[in-house]
């Protein structure tokens, strides 16, 4: 009941149908597809988009807003959410095209069919990043975010978990219940999608009405998680984790074989450096916020960017 309650502000009422004019084009620069190398970041942001976003309203309603993905020869190829006010990101996997925006609630993503342009399923979730609203694998094949949670939700409801979705896999597969609803908008069906992949939440009671219940209820186990992206030269995406009580822990994800693992490590466990390179232990009672990581050969170098630091850098060894 809790979350069903918490979900009635997500609910949309599908617009009547009008004769639509005057067209807004939202032009926005974006990364196209997910570039193969760090070093081509700039050359893809500084791209000229291939889609874009373009809002189309009603002479007689003008707040009846329709807005569409269009291509760069001015086709109009599926209709958005009405929820999906700006075009932030897009990408491509074989047959699929993939497309993320901002809404009042979070961040929407649509996957769309390439040959009939027809949505196939729509994610409702939040950046595990703080540069591109959604990760996505070297390999194209998987799509990785953080779960969905209404924002006035208790704090019982907001602890952190990284979901992922497989492109190789219809809706159902990619879900814990059911299926997509075929409703072009955000529902209680569709808005949480995807499976748990960290923390996986094994024992996690699944029902019709609350597929994707996950009130924490023990503060030591609410989490935050933040990431700086996918170092696609190595396959490595490095995942910071808070809790509430200040234990930090690192989430190593890597992808070989089209296959996604994870390794956990405690960050006190780590080797610690100060600002001269002197090994030290970690304390407790100053702070770790992930700024930036490096890859030296197979060393993972974390770089710790809070104003009252428990160390300068970090070092993890992977394979």
């Amino acid at each position: 009941m809790r979350m069903i309650l918490l979900f009635i502000g997500l609910l949309q009422v599908a617009s009547a149908g009008f004769n639509l004019k005057h067209e807004v084009v939202f032009d926005c620069k974006m990364q196209a597809v997910f570039p193969k190398a760090e070093h081509l970041k700039q050359k893809f942001a500084n791209k000229r988009a291939e889609y874009k976003l373009i809002e189309s309203k009603c002479d007689k309603c003008p707040e009846n807003v329709t807005r569409y993905i269009e291509n760069e020869c001015g086709e109009k190829l599926v209709k958005v959410p009405s929820a999906f006010s700006r075009l932030l990101w897009y990408s491509a996997y074989k047959n699929r095209l993939i497309f993320s925006g901002y809404s009042q609630f979070g961040i929407i993503t649509i996957v769309v069919d390439k040959k009939e342009f027809k949505i196939i399923d729509i994610l409702l979730h939040f950046a595990l990043s703080d540069e591109v609203p959604m990760l996505q694998s070297p390999s194209g094949r998987y799509l990785i975010f953080k779960k969905f949670y209404p924002r006035m939700a208790v704090s019982e409801a907001t602890s952190d978990f990284i979901m992922i979705y497989d492109l190789e896999k219809p809706s159902s597969e990619n879900r814990i219940y059911g299926n997509f609803c075929k409703i072009n908008d955000i529902t209680i069906e569709n808005a949480n999608v995807g499976l748990f992949f960290y923390p996986e939440n094994a024992n996690l009671e699944y029902s019709k009405d609350l597929p994707y219940n996950t009130f924490v209820e023990n503060i030591e186990k609410q989490i935050y998680l933040r990431s700086t992206g996918w170092n696609v030269d190595n396959k490595v995406l490095v995942v910071s984790e808070k809790s509430r009580t200040c234990d930090y822990k690192i989430i190593i994800i890597s992808e070989k074989s089209n296959v996604i693992k994870k390794h956990v490590f405690n960050l006190a466990a780590l080797k610690l450096f100060d600002k001269f390179g002197k090994r030290i232990d970690f304390d407790s009672k100053k702070d770790f916020f992930m700024e930036r990581v490096e890859f030296v050969e197979h060393e993972v170098i974390i770089y710790n960017g809070s104003e009252n630091p428990a160390f300068y850098v970090a070092k993890l060894k992977v394979k």
